[in-house]
């Protein structure tokens, strides 16, 4: 049999867009490790949104689309994007979209109906009830208007967890449902070399404790919640510091700077804006303990991202990470302030070597529930199937 062919649809590969992006590249690279032929096709938001995830493109085509960012409506048009999908989805076998509410969704569920193609949907979180509540008359009427034909017109759902194989069945969407969890590899990292950009970057952290919130920042990741919590525990816990690092992409630093009160609170924050690439594993293999105060979360790369390098993460119920506390290689707590600040003030006062005993514990949940070689064979079943070569898995319901 040749080579399958996938295309993989999504509206921005940039770093500030969070962690679907991270997803999307990690997948195509490791399926065009395995034989199959990956190409991305995005739209390049790089003049709005910056630098986009890094990606060997030797061995992946992606073809990036002109298109034009209206930042009041914080809308994205693209008039070439169409023909451009037309041609390229007809020379596939498979499409495999990212996402549901934008003009790249609608367009590749219309092109692979047309032409016959296999469609694969990954909602990466946009299901989730509370996702469904922000902006919710536009979301119901972009459920009318296309979002549910394109879910009952896949071929296959793919879903991450078992929380959002509940969201899909919830709304009366009947499609077979793929759940495959996300994978996550150890990053090959040289230690002595992200030691030495620690110091150059940031020579006030030297010799503290650092909690580090590694996210975009927004009221949905719980930036409000952690900045009211740390003006209230900073003074009790002075070798402790918080590092904010990530986008502040609605603007709303300003209100969490403000919510960590007096000026002790701001001297024991510091703030580094967007980081990536050594910048962004220096500061993870540097802090002791990761916070992700999340309202809600398809995945949360950054915590999977935390126990690659054995360091501990606190978050919420509504990240799909039951296994922190079964491994005991983190905590879960309710969503708002008082859970976060209950169980972060009992965190703080452990000694570092608790904490790196959880970190190191970390590992084990990697490996057996998010290793990439069975996820890898998951999903290229998945395809095999949507390409009409194999019959339906039994696993997939």
């Amino acid at each position: 049999m040749r080579e399958l062919r996938v295309i993989h649809l999504v509206a921005s590969l940039a770093e500030a867009s969070g962690g679907p992006p991270r997803s999307v590249a990690n997948l195509c690279q490791q399926l065009s490790s395995a034989g199959i032929s990956v190409s991305i096709l995005t739209l390049d938001t790089e003049p709005y949104f910056g630098k986009s995830i890094t990606l060997d493109e030797s061995a992946i085509k992606v073809h990036r689309v002109p298109c034009h960012y209206f930042r009041p409506l914080r809308l994205i048009m693209s008039p070439a994007f169409r023909s451009v999908a037309a041609r390229l989805i007809a020379e596939a076998d498979v499409v495999h979209s990212h996402g549901l509410w934008l003009g790249v969704n609608r367009n590749a569920a219309a092109m692979a109906r047309h032409l016959d193609k296999g469609h694969v949907v990954s909602p990466r979180g946009n299901l989730h009830p509370t996702c469904l509540c922000q902006s919710a008359w536009k979301k119901k009427m972009a459920r009318r208007l296309f979002v549910d034909r394109l879910l009952a017109n896949a071929r296959c759902i793919h879903a991450t967890s078992e929380d959002e194989v509940g969201h899909v069945r919830r709304l009366g969407i009947k499609t077979p449902v793929a759940r495959i969890p996300v994978a996550v590899q150890r990053p090959e990292l040289d230690l002595k070399l992200l030691q030495a950009v620690f110091r150059e970057r940031w020579p006030n952290l030297q010799g503290k404790r650092l909690l580090l919130f590694l996210s975009r920042v927004h009221p949905h990741k719980g930036i409000f919640e952690l900045a009211q919590c740390w003006s209230q525990l900073h003074a009790s816990h002075p070798d402790w510091h918080l590092v904010i690092a990530g986008p502040d992409e609605v603007g709303c630093l300003g209100e969490a700077r403000a919510r960590l009160g007096a000026a002790s609170g701001l001297e024991k924050t510091t703030v580094t804006g967007q980081v990536s690439g050594q910048d962004k594993w220096a500061l993870l293999t540097n802090c002791e303990l990761v916070v992700l105060p999340t309202h809600s979360e398809n995945f949360g790369h950054v915590i999977g991202e935390a126990l690659s390098v054995m360091k501990p993460v606190l978050t919420t119920v509504a990240a799909p990470w039951k296994s922190l506390e079964k491994y005991h290689c983190g905590w879960q707590v309710g969503v708002g302030l008082d859970p976060l600040c209950r169980r972060l003030t009992e965190v703080l006062a452990l000694q570092s070597a608790a904490l790196r005993q959880f970190g190191e514990n970390g590992l084990q949940l990697i490996s057996e529930e998010h290793g990439p070689g069975e996820a890898f064979a998951k999903i290229k079943e998945v395809y095999l199937w949507a390409a009409g070569v194999v019959e339906k898995p039994t696993w997939i319901h």
